[in-house]
């Protein structure tokens, strides 16, 4: 959370309100048998979607702070990345769904949801990436 505040994701205000309900479900988790997270798949499409710059470090080993950097000297998403845009989209898609894939064997998101992510999330990468070309 403290990253959260620290990078403009989260009100510092909301940090306590949040820490809070962190706990709680920690809590639950931890007190109840066969404790389940349940994902809301369209706000984590839009999460995934607005820390593109987050998944693209991660996938590429490039720092966030020097993607943003490469990308104010007016360099693609991609070149940033040091890749080109197919394969960065692929890396990115292959990133996701792991993390989708997870979520439906963990029995918090269904098959059905976890394939409207998936073709949600190709979709809204590609057309990043190709306004960023």
């Amino acid at each position: 959370m403290i990253q959260a505040v620290q990078n403009g994701w989260l009100n510092a205000a909301d940090k306590n309100a949040m820490k809070q309900d962190a706990y709680a479900l920690l809590n639950d988790a931890i007190s109840t048998r066969n404790y389940k997270v349940a994902v809301d798949v369209k706000s984590y499409l839009a999460e995934r979607l607005d820390r593109i710059i987050q998944d693209v470090s991660a996938v590429s080993n490039i720092e966030a702070a020097d993607l943003m950097k490469r990308l104010a000297q007016g360099e693609s998403l991609a070149q940033a990345a040091e890749t080109d845009s197919d394969s960065l989209l692929y890396q990115l898609l292959a990133h996701a769904n792991e993390n989708m894939n997870a979520f439906v064997t963990a029995g918090s998101v269904s098959e059905d949801d976890a394939a409207v992510f998936k073709t949600d999330y190709a979709a809204g990468v590609s057309k990043l990436l190709s306004v960023n070309e």
